[in-house]
């Protein structure tokens, strides 16, 4: 059971940091920049301004927590935005 939480523990990291490598790449044209990239600090928005449903962030959170999973923070970025920080 603990392999089993590890590996989705490790999957949810892995698709997370897929995503946020290629987030400042998303809807950019080839040889432009992307139209934003924080110098100073992320830009927020709520998960359903970014296509997200809350209440399954929220659920993953509860998950992660009832499993035993130990964190010290969970950020989840969509479109250049940060749409849950816990």
């Amino acid at each position: 059971m603990y392999a089993k939480r590890m590996l989705y523990a490790l999957l949810l990291a892995a698709l997370t940091v897929s995503a946020l490598a290629i987030a400042p790449f998303a809807g950019a044209q080839e040889g432009s920049a992307p139209d934003y990239w924080p110098t100073e600090g992320w830009r927020t928005s709520t998960p359903e301004e970014q296509g997200m449903d809350s209440e399954k962030l929220v659920k993953m959170v509860e998950w992660l927590e009832a499993a035993g999973t130990k964190f010290h923070n969970l950020l989840v970025i969509r479109n250049g935005y940060v749409v849950l920080d816990a």
